[in-house]
């Protein structure tokens, strides 16, 4: 719901995320009244949070192709929604999208562009990241899909770099040249935590992972899967020179629980 002391609206629907930006909030709900057999697609509503007396307005809704599961799945840009959606368990369709629509008038949300990837496979993490975005799919491999998202909202995927296991989060260190991945290594039938470290300097470099390290055990796990802010990066925590010779001062914290034989 949103609203003030002197006004409510409901949104309708089951709420599945919600997103704030400085001007924004994102809502992103599932309208089991829909028929499922036809469409089902979230719902997103935009709406303006700029005033500082607490006021919102509540802008026009629309209906993506996928199902929206998480925050990281919305984001405005420049006056661009931006969301990419997956499949539910409801779904007749087998694909992944990322779509656009112009935001400038929040009342009149005006779709820009679309596009489908990772057919076949469910969609873990998640990030837009200024006019890049990145999305990791999985079912027996792990692509991790480069886009670029223009400024006007033209989507053009830019790579697709196949590893072993997945990705549930991300978070963008060194500037925003490199991202921090969380979660499991399933390669040769283990089932392990990982920590993933990529550089995004280039979308369109077709090996971006610079190196992976595993929790040392047959079996780990950790809250971070399914929570963001249990792992924390830390930049400029501390002085370490790396095998290749820089320089490195990023922290990643990862708790975790685990076993072995």
């Amino acid at each position: 719901k949103t609203g003030t002391t002197n006004e409510v609206t409901s949104l309708g629907g089951y709420v599945t995320a919600i997103q704030a930006t400085p001007n924004h909030l994102l809502v992103a709900r599932h309208n089991w009244n829909r028929n499922n057999n036809t469409n089902n697609g979230s719902d997103v509503s935009v709406i303006d949070i700029t005033n500082p007396n607490g006021t919102m307005i509540e802008g026009a809704s629309v209906q993506v192709k996928g199902y929206v599961s998480n925050k990281f799945n919305m984001d405005v840009h420049e006056n661009v929604l931006r969301v990419v959606s997956g499949n539910s368990w409801s779904g007749t369709g087998n694909t992944n999208h990322v779509e656009t629509f112009q935001a400038t008038d929040i009342q009149n949300l005006a779709p820009i562009d679309a596009a489908t990837f990772g057919d076949g496979e469910n969609l873990y993490a998640t990030l837009f990241l200024g006019e890049k975005a990145f999305f990791v799919t999985y079912r027996r491999v792990d692509p991790f899909h480069a886009f670029e998202v223009a400024l006007d909202g033209t989507i053009t995927e830019k790579s697709e770099f196949i590893v072993s296991g997945w990705n549930d989060y991300f978070k963008p260190v060194e500037q925003q040249t490199r991202l921090i991945g969380i979660r499991k290594n399933d390669e040769n039938g283990g089932n392990t935590m990982a920590v993933s470290l990529y550089d995004i300097t280039n979308l369109s470099n077709p090996t971006p992972m610079i190196t992976r390290d595993e929790i040392d055990l047959d079996w780990s796990w950790s809250e971070a899967s399914w929570d963001d802010r249990a792992f924390s990066v830390l930049e400029k925590a501390t002085s370490v020179t790396a095998p290749t010779g820089e320089l490195e001062t990023g922290l990643v914290l990862l708790p975790f629980t685990g076993y072995d034989q």
